[in-house]
């Protein structure tokens, strides 16, 4: 697949596309971590997520995620090194910041999040992740 700086998003949101199919995954996110603002950044001309959240609001809550205010798998991309699985407890803070988060774009049965974080050069430059509605189970394999 041919990859130019114009056409990145779009070849972005469709690998995203067929990892949510090959994987068994509702959706797919790829952010960019900007370490300037200490924050998890979805930016819409590089970045991408799969499926195109419908109606997306304005201000988008989850264009920008500081790291401090962030739930478990955001806050990972402050400085993440290996790939990391999580089942939000719907009790937690965290799993309501997260339902607060996308409640205008989707809602999710404790969502399971697998995502691994993206190095260059040893520097954590953003974050490839997976969310299954209802719980998954992830294997090494």
């Amino acid at each position: 697949m041919d990859a130019t700086a114009s056409p990145a998003a779009k070849v972005s949101q469709q690998v995203l596309a067929n990892l949510v199919e090959q994987f068994d995954v509702d959706a797919a996110f790829l952010r960019h971590t900007d370490h300037n603002v200490r924050a998890s950044k979805l930016i819409a001309e590089l970045i991408a997520e799969w499926p195109p959240r419908p109606n997306r609001p304005h201000p988008d809550p989850l264009a920008v995620v500081h790291f401090t205010s962030a739930d478990p798998v955001f806050a990972y991309c402050a400085a993440g090194e290996e790939p990391i699985v999580t089942q939000l407890d719907p009790a937690s803070h965290a799993y309501r910041a997260y339902q607060g988060r996308i409640a205008q774009s989707r809602r999710a049965a404790s969502p399971a999040v697998a995502a691994a974080p993206l190095l260059s050069r040893g520097v954590t430059t953003g974050l490839l992740g997976f969310i299954k509605s209802g719980g998954r189970t992830w294997t090494p394999n």
